[in-house]
């Protein structure tokens, strides 16, 4: 979020703004020590010209580049595609 935020030169005090929060709140979403709402998180995702999923992709490649550093090459966590994902033919 901090990333996308500074692209767009949006203060964390007008993002906070923006979304009707306190900034002390959206620094507590953007350090990670609370969840963001979903009410919160589509106003973010709005506001920062993004989709919510665009949030999430981030922890799916912790996941990969946890396990590359020790050499398995595979995440930690199966990872499996959403319930409504296109699955591929063989």
């Amino acid at each position: 979020m901090i990333f996308k935020r500074n692209i767009l030169f949006i203060t964390e005090a007008k993002l906070a703004e923006y979304i009707g929060i306190a900034p002390d709140h959206l620094q507590k979403y953007e350090s990670g020590e609370i969840r963001v709402s979903a009410k919160h998180l589509q106003k973010i995702a709005i506001i920062l010209k993004a989709s919510p999923a665009f949030f999430f992709d981030d922890l799916v490649m912790a996941q990969f580049n946890l396990d590359i550093d020790n050499g398995r090459g595979e995440p930690p966590i199966p990872v499996h595609p959403a319930p409504n994902a296109p699955r591929s033919v063989s």
